[in-house]
């Protein structure tokens, strides 16, 4: 009784909640709930235009797809293969379908994904295989591109494994990426400081440098035009498919009178966009 007299008050109090804590049990994040919350992604398998590569594309596929499991752990959900697969057999493909790149869009605002993973196999005149990869939310103007070589006697689950990984920075830095194009609008400095953190992860990120084009573009003088210029040719040098950067970049390029410069980047917007009439009879 005499030691408890001696104790302070605060001694006291701090004993009782020290032995409250160590009865009460923590409750410990679930991971299937965290993991639940996240964007989702979808990884469609690399279009072909040959039938011969066919079993190429959804071995490469397939590995891509795991392996990006791990490499966006806590960034992206991958939809699972086989949630992939029986979507397809509701609209009618069969399983493992390789789906033309419009199609992969439209497959992937049905399965509720806000980021793609669209790509293109092709083989070279030595026998390897090459994949051109665009990772790039279904809303955004730009994205990231990969453009990879098979390595001699490379297995595809290999290839498909270093495709993944090739993409890691660019998943690390879409979130900031991202909230750059959210805050132009509300809070242009945050703006500027999130595509600042994306691009300290990755310096070629395509939609930072296509975000800090935006905010120059609003300053309306001569300097700052220079300065979206110079940030549209590191978004298309990030991101070659951004047929937004390319038609923002050949517009500057017009507007200052640079024919040549011009009219490369119009090719560069027919061969992202082919089909394009008016684009066609322009360039």
């Amino acid at each position: 009784m005499r030691l408890f007299r001696l104790m302070t008050p605060a001694l006291f109090s701090g004993m009782v909640l020290g032995s409250l804590s160590a009865q009460i049990p923590t409750r410990k994040p679930n991971p299937q709930a965290v993991q639940a919350s996240l964007p989702r992604l979808l990884v469609a398998n690399p279009h072909t235009y040959s039938s011969l590569d066919s079993s190429a594309s959804v071995q490469v596929g397939a590995a891509l797809r795991l392996r990006l499991e791990k490499v966006a752990n806590n960034t992206f959900l991958v939809i699972p293969r086989q949630q992939m697969n029986e979507a397809l057999t509701q609209f009618g493909y069969p399983n493992d379908a390789i789906l033309p790149l419009p199609v992969q869009r439209n497959f992937a605002t049905s399965m509720q994904a806000r980021t793609l993973l669209s790509s293109q196999i092709v083989k070279t005149a030595d026998g390897r295989y090459s994949v051109t990869a665009r990772l790039a939310g279904l809303n955004d103007d730009a994205g990231n591109t990969l453009l990879l070589v098979q390595s001699a006697g490379q297995a595809l689950q290999l290839f498909g494994d270093a495709l993944a990984d090739g993409l890691q920075a660019a998943i690390k830095s879409s979130a900031d990426a991202k909230a750059c194009i959210d805050q132009i609008g509300s809070a242009r400095e945050k703006a500027i400081v999130s595509a600042k953190k994306a691009l300290a992860v990755m310096p070629t990120n395509g939609l930072a440098h296509y975000c800090l084009a935006e905010i120059a573009f609003d300053k309306k003088t001569r300097a700052d035009s220079e300065e979206a210029t110079k940030h549209l040719q590191e978004a298309t040098a990030g991101d070659q498919l951004s047929l937004k950067a390319w038609t923002d970049l050949a517009q500057q390029y017009e507007a200052r009178g640079d024919t040549n410069r011009t009219v490369d980047a119009l090719v560069q917007m027919l061969l992202i966009a082919p089909t394009n009439q008016p684009l066609r009879e322009q360039a």
